[in-house]
């Protein structure tokens, strides 16, 4: 019985081969048709550009077949060959294997046949049985049932797997945003995505904070490959169209700022980012008086010369001291008004 044992063994082997073989093919498959299909999907995302309903069916449609090819062509197969699923039997393992080897195809047969009805033989005598297929075995035992496997399907796929990987490295290397754009814009198929402007607003202005009441003036130059023959400028629900004073470049006042105002850019039915102009309140200087150059005169002075008598710019005392002080200030001037009448009054 250790012959017949020997061929179960033999044909066990040949089925793990066979199951392996089949997994390698259906990862080189799913390999190649997948990025095949991932760059077939990116391109028409790239030249496309849809909406929200047209990358959710790229998305989706990818993400199915890719679960479908691998569930069939990698996974069920690689279940079959750690057994646990229901793979190859050992009929139809021997019957690969005698398409294989035509000469030995009907005793490789009639030999599994023997030792099935063996194993089925419940107390009967079978040493019969057993002799023959032990003599069966024999002639058996030489041939290399692994040379049954076909493995030139996964050598094809090989040369289809090995080229797609290459370009697929060179595209990486040489311009990775081809891929990478247009894969996140499918991958994040739910989100608005708001095409690049063929050229930009460049804003030559450094500081947007003007004195209130006061124009300004902001000047923009477009840089691009396909740029606009005129600018306007939106602001309060207004547009105005910005005075070209060179090639590509544009600028506008506002006049009298007095608030807060955001203002964008127009041009070619693209739109910039927005701007907020602030004005700021200037403070108003202290205004000095002029006095004669009386004696007792108190305070900072600048002397004037002129034809009468000399008089000075005076910064009243009152305004220079603090208001605890001024009050004080006063109450005692204020006193001393009231002894002076009382004096006169005696």
């Amino acid at each position: 019985m250790k012959r017949s044992i020997s061929l179960i063994d033999k044909l066990d082997e040949f089925i793990r081969r066979y199951h392996q073989n089949k997994a390698l093919k259906g990862l080189l498959l799913s390999f190649a048709t997948l990025t095949a299909g991932g760059l077939l999907f990116v391109l028409l995302e790239q030249v496309g550009r849809f909406g929200v309903v047209g990358r959710t069916v790229l998305f989706y449609a990818f993400a199915s077949a890719s679960m479908g090819l691998m569930l069939s062509q990698v996974i069920w197969p690689v279940m079959q060959w750690l057994r646990l699923s229901r793979g190859l039997s050992y009929d139809q393992a021997a019957r690969i294997v005698g398409e294989h080897f035509p000469e030995v195809k009907d005793k490789l047969l009639n030999t599994l046949q023997l030792q099935h009805q063996v194993n089925q033989a419940q107390g009967a005598d079978v040493t019969l049985l057993a002799a023959s297929i032990d003599q069966r075995t024999a002639s058996l035992r030489a041939l290399p049932f692994s040379r049954a496997v076909d493995v030139r399907p996964s050598r094809r796929l090989l040369r289809w797997a090995v080229p797609a990987a290459l370009v697929v490295v060179a595209i990486f290397w040489w311009q990775p945003g081809w891929v990478t754009e247009p894969a996140t814009r499918i991958v994040q198929h739910r989100t608005e995505f708001v095409a690049p402007a063929p050229f930009q607003f460049v804003l030559q202005n450094t500081n947007l904070e003007v004195a209130l009441g006061e124009p300004l003036t902001v000047e923009v130059v477009v840089e691009g490959n396909q740029l606009p023959a005129s600018v306007l400028l939106e602001s309060e629900g207004g547009r105005f169209r910005m005075q070209r004073i060179r090639p590509h470049t544009f600028r506008h006042t506002f006049p009298a700022v007095r608030r807060d105002a955001v203002f964008k850019f127009l041009a070619n039915g693209w739109t910039s980012q927005d701007f907020l102009l602030q004005p700021f309140a200037v403070p108003m200087p202290l205004l000095p008086f002029i006095l004669p150059d009386f004696a007792g005169d108190h305070g900072a002075s600048s002397e004037i010369k002129g034809g009468g008598r000399p008089l000075r710019l005076m910064a009243s005392p009152y305004a220079m001291r603090p208001k605890q002080e001024r009050s004080t200030s006063t109450n005692m001037s204020a006193s001393a008004s009231m002894s002076m009448s009382a004096s006169a009054s005696r």
